[in-house]
C-alpha cells in the first residue's frame, strides 16, 4: 500500500454491542454521509489475544484500564461477531483521514462530546459501550492491518464468489444474533424477575434483593457481589442482559477522583505524590496503572500551567 492509499483509506470495526442493537446501519450511513465509502467488509470474531494487541498499539493504549473494567468490554467484545469495514475517503483532502475519522466518532465518555459525533448519534450514553473501533491515525492504522494479518491469516485475501458488501454481512450478522437494546432498567426488571421465580432460602432471597437493591440505583458499585450470587443459585439471565447490567455499573473514569484529591484544600492533599494518590485511589477500588494515574496528575498541571 503506497502512501498516498494509507493517506485515503482508514478502517472501522462495528463492534457486537453495536450490531445487537441493530444501530450498525446508522453507522455505516454517517460514515457515507462524511465521505468515508464502504470498499469491502468481512466479519471478524474477536477473541482475548487480538483485542489485547489492538489495545496495547496505539497513542491511546487502554492497558491501564482498571481489572473489572478490562473484563467487561473483553466480555462484551467476544460475545459475537465485530464487521471489520476497510473504508476510502473521497472527502476534500486531509493531512490524516484515520485522524479525521477518529475525531468523527468522538471520545467514549458522552460528556466530552456533542451531537455531531458518530458515538451520540449511536446514543452511546455509557462509555463500556464503544460501538465501534477506528485508528487514532495513520500510523494506527498500518500497524492494526499489520496485527490483524498476523493473527487472522488471510483475513485480507479476497474470497471468489462471496460479497463483501457491509449490507449483506450485517444481514448475516443480525440474522446471527438476538437483538438487544443495552437497557440498563429493561435488563434489571428481567433479572429481578427470574431472581422472584427462584426457589430460594429465606436469608439467601434477602441477601440478593438487598444486592439488586444497590444495583436498582444505578450508579458504579461492584457487581461482582451480585452475579457471585446470580451465578452460585444458578439463575437465568441472557449474555446480553448481563453485559448490559456490568457495563452500567462499572466505574469507567476514575479522572473526577484524582480531581478531587488535588482539589482538596488541606495541606496534606497539597503535597501528595501521583504515588499517595495511587495508593488512595487502590483502596477505593480502582485496579488499573500507577502509571496512568501519574500521567494524568502530569496532564492536569500541564494545563494548570497553560490556562
Amino acid at each position: 500500500m503506497s502512501a498516498d492509499d494509507i493517506g485515503r483509506h482508514s478502517s472501522a470495526i462495528i463492534l457486537p454491542e453495536c450490531i445487537v442493537s441493530r444501530r450498525a446501519e446508522t453507522a455505516i450511513t454517517y460514515l457515507r454521509e462524511r465521505g468515508f465509502c464502504p470498499v469491502w467488509a468481512r466479519p471478524v470474531d474477536l477473541d482475548i489475544e487480538l483485542i489485547g494487541a489492538l489495545r496495547r498499539f496505539g497513542p491511546h493504549s487502554q492497558g491501564s484500564l482498571p481489572i473489572a473494567t478490562r473484563a467487561i468490554l473483553e466480555t462484551m467484545e467476544t460475545a459475537g461477531s465485530s464487521l471489520y469495514i476497510f473504508l476510502r475517503y473521497e472527502g476534500s483532502a486531509r493531512s490524516d483521514t484515520s485522524k479525521h475519522l477518529s475525531e468523527l466518532k468522538g471520545l467514549a465518555f458522552p460528556e466530552e462530546r456533542d451531537e455531531r459525533h458518530l458515538r451520540t448519534v449511536l446514543d452511546s450514553k455509557n462509555p463500556v459501550f464503544k460501538m465501534l473501533h477506528t485508528p487514532d491515525d495513520g500510523q494506527t492504522f498500518v500497524g492494526e492491518l499489520g496485527i490483524i494479518a498476523s493473527y487472522r491469516p488471510g483475513f485480507f485475501r479476497k474470497t471468489n464468489g462471496a460479497s463483501h458488501s457491509p449490507a449483506e454481512q450485517l444481514r448475516q450478522l443480525y440474522a446471527r444474533s438476538i437483538a438487544h437494546d443495552l437497557d440498563f432498567a429493561a435488563a434489571l426488571g428481567r433479572l429481578k424477575a427470574s431472581v422472584s421465580q427462584a426457589r430460594l432460602p429465606r436469608t439467601r432471597m434477602a441477601s440478593l434483593q438487598r444486592v439488586l437493591g444497590e444495583a436498582e440505583k444505578g450508579v458504579p458499585f461492584d457487581w461482582t457481589k451480585l452475579f457471585k450470587l446470580v451465578d452460585r443459585h444458578g439463575l437465568e439471565i441472557s449474555l446480553w442482559d448481563r453485559i448490559t447490567i456490568c457495563g452500567h455499573l462499572t466505574k469507567y473514569d476514575w479522572r473526577p477522583d484524582i480531581e478531587a484529591v488535588l482539589r482538596s484544600p488541606s495541606a496534606a492533599a497539597r503535597r501528595m505524590s501521583a504515588r499517595d494518590v495511587y495508593m488512595l485511589l487502590r483502596r477505593s477500588g480502582y485496579a488499573g496503572s500507577y502509571a496512568s494515574v501519574e500521567a494524568y496528575i502530569v496532564e492536569l498541571k500541564q494545563c494548570k500551567g497553560t490556562a
